[in-house]
C-alpha cells in the first residue's frame, strides 16, 4: 500500500492519499513522516482520500493500538480536530467507519464521511471544490 500526504500549511490542511491495501504499519510510518515534517502543526484539518483502497487489513487490537498512539497527539487538544474521509468503495467506507467509531468518545475529534470531493472539502471549510483545485493551491 502507498500512503502519501501533502501539507497545505497556509490553509491548515493535510491531504492524505491511500492506495491499495491499507495496513496499520504503513499508516503509522506515514504518520511519523508527517509528524517530522516542518509544516506539521497540531490542529491541521485532515482530508483522507481512501477511494483507491482495495482492502483494509487491521486486526482489532492492532488498529486500536494505532489509535491510542494517535490520541497522544490529537486527542488532547482544546480545539476540534476536523477530519473528512473521501470514499467510493466498500473498503474505503470500512476504513472510514472504523476510524470514526474509534474516535467517537473524544469530543475534540470530528470525523465526517463523504462520497464527493465538494462535500468533503466543504466539511473542512475549504473553498476549493475539487482535489485538483486543492493541489493547485500552492502552485
Amino acid at each position: 500500500m502507498a500512503v502519501d500526504y501533502r501539507v497545505f500549511r497556509d490553509i491548515g490542511t493535510v491531504l492524505v492519499t491511500y492506495s491499495g491495501k491499507a495496513t496499520v504499519p504503513d499508516t503509522l510510518e506515514a504518520f511519523e513522516r508527517y509528524r517530522a515534517d516542518p509544516d506539521f502543526e497540531i490542529g491541521q484539518k485532515h482530508l483522507f482520500d481512501v477511494r483507491a483502497v482495495t482492502r483494509c487489513d487491521a486486526g482489532f487490537e492492532e488498529y486500536f493500538g494505532m489509535q491510542a498512539r494517535l490520541v497522544e497527539v490529537y486527542g488532547l487538544t482544546e480545539n476540534d480536530q476536523l477530519i473528512a474521509f473521501l470514499i467510493d468503495s466498500p473498503a474505503g467506507r470500512d476504513m472510514a467507519v472504523m476510524s470514526q467509531k474509534s474516535w467517537d468518545h473524544l469530543s475534540s475529534v470530528v470525523i465526517t464521511i463523504h462520497d464527493s470531493e465538494p462535500e468533503a472539502l466543504a466539511a473542512l471549510g475549504l473553498r476549493e471544490r475539487s482535489l485538483e483545485a486543492l493541489r493547485q493551491h500552492m502552485m
